[in-house]
């Protein structure tokens, strides 16, 4: 019987190699490859299913930030009390209270002010040179949550930079920025927490409000109230700005689907986010952690193993996808679940809204910027762990 420590070791990286690449080599190795950390990974859409949906595998809650010798602080604080690390019945407890808002029915009547969003961000900058991810791609959907939340206009540009600083901290490898990042996770918490108190006096019919009612009668610590909401934000702010810049960049880089989205905007924006999430998916991979001993492709995995499985590879699988490498806007062969938005309960809550903003930012940018071109080299979406980086995008509109 093959056990753990037979898995085949990931080899290492080369100089410059790029993630796609990198990960084939692995691929080579097996249907699952173990890390320099001991993590497993596997890489087909079957497996990233099974990896989120099995009984015999569990949320990760704080056992990566464990294994980095985090145990305290604002990043051990949040994951510790947010639904987005939790088991039931904590998950099913704290998501429960956002779930209704977050349903597609009431994001559908969000569009029109989360498209006239999108237009504001946007037109200082037509005619002119832009940088996307800074002066566009992230300002649009901290402008989106700051408006769902109740945010201040003038408090935007703190919140945001807040934001973007803050998510490093929970990211899976502890990176040189971990102290910086982790400071502005606890002033973003701070932040969430005075909002809340503020509108816990103020009252009044707010998204905050429908919320505070909701769980102060359904037995959540002050803590996990709280953690929720820095929760939506974090995910919510950093998953869209990522996945605007990647999908424009790469609408960019092909002609004949920009050209066929500016020719009809409304009728292809949902088609061209959907390709645009698969082709380059800003969701490296997702964690489970193995609540039972159990086989993989033969392999024993035991009790308490962390199981990774790579989005890039899954939605690149050639047994769902025909010409997985070519960037098609009209492919036939969507899986009816996309899967950079996860599998099983904890399916991504805020898919509703990252699909709204994307569909209307980009179907914005097509009617209002037609002649759109790059400025310079395209950037690279890169990352194995959660969530991903990219580079700068420079373009004309």
């Amino acid at each position: 019987m093959l056990t753990l420590r037979d898995i085949p070791r990931s080899p290492d990286r080369l100089p410059g190699e790029e993630d796609l690449p990198y990960l084939r080599r692995q691929m080579e190795l097996g249907p699952i490859v173990k890390d320099r950390m001991g993590m497993v990974h596997t890489f087909s859409q079957a497996h990233l299913l099974r990896c989120l949906t099995s009984d015999d595998t569990r949320q990760i809650e704080t056992d990566v930030l464990r294994l980095q010798g985090i145990t305290e602080g604002p990043a051990f604080r949040m994951a510790s009390n947010s639904m987005l690390f939790a088991n039931d019945p904590e998950h099913r407890q704290r998501r429960a209270p956002l779930a209704r808002a977050f349903a597609w029915k009431m994001i559908a009547e969000l569009r029109p002010e989360i498209r006239a969003a999108a237009d504001e961000v946007i037109a200082p900058h037509l005619g002119g040179p832009v940088e996307m991810l800074g002066e566009i791609a992230g300002p649009f959907p901290a402008r989106v949550l700051a408006q769902v939340i109740g945010l201040d206009a003038e408090d935007l540009p703190h919140f945001t930079r807040l934001v973007y600083s803050a998510i490093r901290c929970v990211s899976v490898a502890r990176t040189a920025e971990y102290e910086e990042s982790s400071a502005d996770m606890g002033r973003l918490w701070a932040a969430i927490e005075a909002l809340l108190n503020e509108r816990r006096r103020a009252g009044g019919e707010t998204f905050l409000s429908d919320y505070l009612a909701r769980v102060e009668i359904g037995g959540m610590t002050a803590d996990e109230i709280v953690a929720q909401i820095v929760t939506l934000v974090l995910a919510g702010a950093d998953t869209a700005r990522l996945a605007l810049t990647a999908i424009f960049a790469r609408l960019l880089q092909e002609p004949e689907a920009w050209a066929a989205l500016t020719g009809d905007p409304e009728g292809l924006k949902a088609a061209v986010v959907e390709e645009g999430l698969r082709f380059d998916p800003i969701i490296g991979s997702l964690s489970r952690t193995v609540r039972t001993a159990h086989r993989v492709e033969g392999y024993l995995l035991p009790e308490g193993a962390i199981l990774g499985a790579f989005v890039i590879t899954a939605t690149r699988d050639p047994a769902v996808y025909a010409d997985p490498d070519r960037f098609d806007v009209g492919r036939a062969d969507q899986p009816k679940l996309h899967p950079t938005f996860g599998f099983g309960p904890h399916r991504c809550l805020g898919e509703a809204l990252a699909r709204t903003e994307l569909e209307e930012a980009l179907a914005a940018l097509a009617t209002r910027a037609p002649a759109a071109r790059l400025d310079g080299p395209p950037p690279t979406v890169r990352g194995l762990g959660a969530v991903r980086t990219i580079g700068r995008l420079a373009v004309s509109l």
